[in-house]
């Protein structure tokens, strides 16, 4: 009878072995027989025109929105994905997550809708960074659900019903790196809208990445001025007046990006959390403060005296000009 040698499971045939080799191990643990046999398991597949996936508990999730099976349906997915980046390579885990991504994230948030932070804190836990050396490839499905769910949590109650763990599994996203960076960090960019909260100090966060990261901090502060603009504005000049932030023009555009969607109601500023901003969950008015406008105002006059330039100095890095402004 085979027996696997890493947890000594037995199996009647070499067939089952070889496809709980597939699953049950990662590959850099297999010796050379072992990964020969997950090669052969996974030709005889491909050969019968058989996926070597098991998606069963994926595909009822998504048929029928059971709570109980939210944790091992994204369980499933991360370990289909994460075999098929294994031993098909990039394109082939692409399609895979692309092709059920926008219906998995769906379906989570049905159930997060109705049961809020119950529902999500068990993928948080499952699936933060604190065990992982690399975002898990279901990360982005994660951070899309807990960014709408922030959101929600701040427009329908307030910045402080936010539990500080959604908070910090947002925060801690740009400091790892994975297979899909580009839309993980455009996830993890909705953290801004934590600005203000009592016991999570989301703008010395953002201020922290950055020092190294400025395309995710501009990000994350576009985000923070649709939340709270009085904090917002406070951050914009803690990062335009230190010397360890680089590319200070780059961050007083952000207040031009505000403006550009704030003056096009019709054009919504959310194209994330990604699949969300057809709803009618959130309309994102937004005016500008009068006190909140000096302040941009003198912030810019004194930068741009600092730095010898013309008072449309931002329009070196933006589209517009400080007098297009809607102040």
């Amino acid at each position: 009878m085979p027996e696997c040698r890493y947890c000594e499971s037995q199996f009647e045939a070499e067939r089952s072995l070889r496809q709980h080799l597939y699953w049950s191990h990662e590959r850099g643990e297999l010796g050379r027989i072992d990964r020969k046999r997950v090669e052969q398991f996974l030709a005889n597949a491909r050969s019968e025109d058989n996926s070597p996936v098991d998606i069963e508990s994926l595909e009822s999730f998504l048929s029928d929105a059971d709570r109980g099976a939210m944790l091992p349906a994204l369980t499933e997915f991360n370990t289909w994905l994460t075999r098929a980046y294994t031993y098909d390579g990039r394109e082939v885990c692409d399609d895979l997550f692309w092709e059920y991504y926008q219906r998995a994230t769906e379906q989570c948030d049905t159930i997060i809708r109705e049961d809020g932070w119950t529902a999500l804190s068990p993928a948080i836990d499952e699936f933060g960074q604190s065990d992982w050396q690399k975002a898990p490839l279901v990360t982005p499905v994660i951070a899309n659900v807990t960014s709408r769910f922030i959101i929600r949590t701040r427009a329908g109650e307030s910045v402080n019903a936010i539990p500080a763990a959604a908070l910090r599994y947002l925060g801690e996203l740009p400091e790892y790196a994975g297979l899909f960076d580009a839309e993980i960090h455009a996830e993890a960019a909705l953290y801004g809208w934590g600005i203000g909260h009592e016991s999570e100090a989301i703008a010395d966060r953002i201020f922290e990445v950055a020092t190294e990261d400025t395309q995710w901090a501009h990000s994350a502060l576009f985000e923070a001025f649709w939340a709270d603009q009085h904090e917002a504005v406070s951050l914009l000049e803690r990062l335009t007046t230190s010397p360890d932030v680089p590319r200070t023009r780059f961050f007083i555009g952000c207040v031009g990006l505000v403006d550009d969607y704030a003056r096009t109601p019709e054009k919504s500023h959310l194209s994330h959390p990604r699949y969300w901003a057809t709803n009618d969950q959130f309309t994102g008015d937004f005016t500008w403060n009068r006190s909140v406008a000096t302040q941009i105002r003198k912030l810019v006059s004194k930068l741009a005296s600092e730095f010898n330039t013309p008072s449309e100095w931002p329009n070196t890095d933006e589209d517009w000009t400080f007098e297009q402004l809607r102040f």
